[in-house]
């Protein structure tokens, strides 16, 4: 969504607001609905204090109602805020619940998108075997929905979180199938901070195995495409306009890139500065 389009959202969801208000009591869920939306746009532009105050009045006012299982998705915004500010402990409870109540509905979309996100927590702190965990089961869940976007983004983050643990074979396995889907279903592959990340992970893992000027060529194109993105802070490993994307943070891209330098094949390395997303593909799906 353009940033034009947001203010125009946020504006009418404000005025929403102030027509619920004179409805009364007869309004507190429409209200709280638009307590929500509010909330939602205000993340997007980035205003993550009014975001957070109108998520806190959402679900306040859903608690109030017989309708409690509504507060899950204010309770989820309130994680997604949480984690924005590293504050994990926060995000992770919220996470938690925002599922339980999910749950109770049987919300299989919102179930998907919240155990992928629970598992963002446990990988950036660590934790690859819970990240793992809840990665394979949103996985599994985007796969039985044939959800194809989502499905290429946990088989990469799953794929990451298994290089991380040494299980290099697994983890190429898994990167190799999630590319083709994140670049089918990107707006522009070129400039996709979400494979750049996938072929940073595969790189990394040529590298862990000696294959030199591979792990030169795939860096060499991330490279190119966190360039080309335009995007040149911390914020794109952590949390684009469209949330989480992946887990390198930009001190371990950077010492990445610096390592792959001094210990790669620089030719490859700038062959791949110059390879376009098909070719790319094609490079990774190949027996090389």
């Amino acid at each position: 969504m353009q940033f034009e389009d947001l203010a125009l959202a946020y504006h009418l969801s404000v005025e929403a607001e102030d027509l619920c208000r004179k409805l009364g009591t007869e309004g507190i869920q429409d209200l709280a609905r638009v307590f929500f939306w509010c909330g939602h746009f205000a993340y997007e532009k980035r205003d993550f204090n009014t975001a957070r105050s109108y998520a806190e009045k959402s679900r306040a006012l859903w608690q109030q109602t017989d309708n409690v299982w509504q507060s899950a998705a204010p309770v989820g915004l309130l994680g997604i805020i949480a984690f924005h500010h590293r504050d994990y402990t926060a995000a992770r409870i919220c996470y938690e619940e925002s599922l339980r109540l999910f749950s109770e509905v049987e919300d299989n979309v919102a179930i998907a998108s919240f155990t992928s996100r629970l598992g963002d927590v446990y990988h950036i702190l660590g934790n690859y075997a819970e990240a793992g965990r809840c990665y394979q089961e949103s996985l599994t869940l985007w796969q039985s929905m044939g959800i194809e976007h989502q499905v290429g983004l946990d088989l990469r983050d799953l794929g990451i979180v298994e290089m991380h643990q040494g299980n290099f074979e697994r983890a190429r396995k898994l990167l190799k199938e999630s590319l083709p889907l994140l670049k089918l279903h990107s707006a522009d592959p070129e400039k996709d901070i979400s494979i750049a990340l996938n072929l940073i992970g595969l790189s990394e893992i040529a590298r862990s195995q000696n294959q030199r000027s591979r792990a030169a060529r795939l860096l060499g194109v991330a490279e190119a495409i966190v360039a080309s993105s335009g995007i040149g802070s911390e914020v794109i490993w952590f949390d684009s306009a469209n949330y989480a994307v992946g887990f390198f943070s930009l001190d371990e891209y950077q010492q990445l890139v610096a390592v792959g330098h001094k210990q790669l094949d620089e030719t490859a390395w700038l062959e791949g500065q110059t390879m376009k997303i098909d070719q790319v593909i094609e490079y990774v799906l190949g027996d090389e």
